[in-house]
């Protein structure tokens, strides 16, 4: 149940700090502060959502590495419900695989828009 009321803070530490808080949700976009407060929200045993998409791709292999030492979950909040299956399955599926590159398009409207333009000639304005 949601408490009756809501505090706002600036200090990350409140957060970290509060035994009250299990997830943490990050949609400050970029590289720093958000890495940053990620990993120390997974030090504090806190789970972890983002849509930052930016930050998951250079420090995938930190972010990830730090929460499964921590038993903490990590969703990339952004992907669930489109790319999120895909996500969970490379990293908890094939976690003993070593791959080092995967290139894809995950984004349902966005195969919908190149699949027309390439397999039926449209132009970008005629979708």
């Amino acid at each position: 149940m949601c408490p009756a009321t809501v505090q706002v803070t600036t200090n990350i530490d409140d957060i970290l700090k509060d035994p009250e808080i299990d997830i943490v949700v990050e949609l400050m976009g970029g590289f720093e502060p958000a890495r940053t407060y990620i990993l120390k929200a997974i030090e504090a045993g806190k789970h972890i959502v983002t849509a930052n998409k930016a930050v998951l791709a250079k420090y995938w292999d930190e972010i990830f590495g730090a929460a499964h030492a921590k038993n903490v979950g990590r969703l990339p909040g952004s992907q669930r419900g489109r790319g999120h299956p895909c996500v969970q399955a490379i990293n908890d599926g094939l976690a003993a695989n070593r791959i080092e590159r995967l290139t894809a398009i995950i984004n349902g409207t966005t195969n919908y828009m190149l699949t027309g333009m390439a397999a039926h000639g449209k132009s970008f304005e005629k979708l």
